[in-house]
């Protein structure tokens, strides 16, 4: 199930919304996750090419989504009164049994991590593996140690070869109870680039997708919001009508804009815990965005490309290919209203 364009469906009446946000884990997995709320971080960095440390403190709202089997981190940073904004989702991959954490920056870059529990210690240790380090010498391992319920301590580091460059230390307690099962408040994009990539708001959209003989049909309801100080579209939805999906399957994708690739990224975050990630470019004559995958679930041989086309405000159309091998092995279209505004 794809959720490629501005989100949603056709010839629905539009009653019925979303089924409440989860309150908790839908899966066992993911119950070793820091509790859903608010925290606070106390921390420091030490640069140690420079001999110097910085202080920072950090507001995290926590909350789950893709019906608990996503858990969605939006941070506050402040340093010195200076402050920023990161993304982050935690999900956990059936087929692989792997733990993934999917970053998005202030400046719109994207990093995918792999994470690794220890049950005694009751640690999760992540290592990037998206984008592929071109610097091999350079490494990155996060690990987060849960201390107790609604407490945990985390630690950064960033290697030269063997020579730490980088060691941030954090200490986060949680304080509160968060938004519970209510949708966050959407803001507006930050630049003209993010505009581009589509509008907050309730959407539909149907979907058509050709496999073989077949052709298949899913209708789907969602909402689109600005996040991360306007940064990141996020969609969260459900499947309304399906040949293909259960009805009331839930779906989450996330698009930014990377200022210094000046490309556009998308990531989108399936039902098993899987992601893809694409990246973007955009054609200001026809007004469409053109992604292809750089990383996707399925493996290696498998590779994915979409053309998304601004029609006009609240009107997107996409098409859609799948190849494995270089062999086209599905095919899909949509179109996606936009039935009121956030």
């Amino acid at each position: 199930m794809l959720g490629v364009a501005g989100a949603v469906i056709w010839q629905s009446d539009g009653e019925g919304g979303l089924a409440p946000r989860a309150t908790e884990a839908s899966i066992p997995e993911m119950r070793i996750m820091e509790q859903a709320g608010r925290w606070e971080q106390t921390g420091r960095v030490l640069y140690a090419d420079r001999n110097r440390t910085v202080q920072f403190t950090a507001k995290d709202e926590i909350y789950w989504a893709l019906g608990g089997r996503a858990l969605m981190i939006e941070s506050v940073y402040d340093t010195n009164g200076s402050s920023d904004e990161e993304l982050a989702i935690k999900t956990h991959h059936n087929a692989t049994g792997e733990y993934t954490q999917t970053l998005f920056t202030d400046k719109g870059h994207v990093v995918g991590f792999r994470g690794e529990w220890d049950s005694l210690e009751r640690a999760m240790t992540w290592q990037p593996y998206f984008p592929t380090n071109n610097v091999p010498q350079m490494t990155v391992v996060l690990r987060e140690m849960l201390l107790a319920p609604g407490q945990k301590r985390m630690r950064s580091q960033y290697r030269h070869f063997a020579m730490t460059v980088k060691d941030v230390r954090m200490e986060s307690r949680r304080t509160g109870d968060g938004i519970g099962s209510i949708t966050p408040k959407s803001g507006s994009p930050a630049s003209e680039e993010l505009a581009r990539l589509g509008q907050a708001g309730d959407w539909l959209e149907q979907q058509k997708f050709k496999q073989g003989d077949k052709m298949l049909k899913t209708l789907i309801h969602g909402q689109a919001r600005w996040a991360q100080g306007g940064r990141c579209l996020v969609f969260e939805g459900e499947v309304r009508e399906s040949d293909i999906d259960k009805p009331g399957t839930p779906l989450l994708w996330v698009k930014t804009y990377d200022q210094a690739m000046g490309a556009y990224c998308y990531a989108y975050f399936w039902e098993n815990g899987g992601v893809d990630h694409y990246v973007g470019s955009w054609n200001p004559a026809k007004k469409t965005l053109s992604w292809r995958s750089i990383k996707t679930a399925g493996g290696e041989d498998m590779t994915h490309t979409l053309e998304e086309t601004i029609e006009q405000p609240g009107l997107r159309r996409w098409k859609y290919q799948a190849r494995e091998f270089g062999k086209i092995v599905a095919e899909g279209e949509g179109i996606s209203h936009l039935q009121q505004v956030e």
